[in-house]
């Protein structure tokens, strides 16, 4: 989702190896949007909420995304 996001801005992005990437100091170009959540982080409140009985809402959640946090919304279902 980095990777993806930078690239959106115009940043290049060095994939020099296997699971590693750098990116060289440059000028991001700025824009107006709404960066997803990080739905990973989201997952102790999340469950807080169920064992607690009680309910919370993620503002923003993606329809579409790369995150694994995604895998919540079955889970947590």
């Amino acid at each position: 989702m980095t990777m993806r996001c930078l690239a959106e801005r115009g940043v290049d992005i060095d994939f020099s190896g296997r699971g590693k990437w750098s990116v060289i100091p440059q000028p991001i170009q700025a824009r107006d949007l709404t960066i997803e959540p990080d739905l990973s982080n989201a997952a102790p409140f999340l469950a807080a909420a169920l064992v607690a009985g009680g309910s919370v809402s993620v503002r923003d959640w993606p329809t579409q995304t790369t995150q694994v946090g995604d895998q919540l919304r079955a889970f947590l279902a």
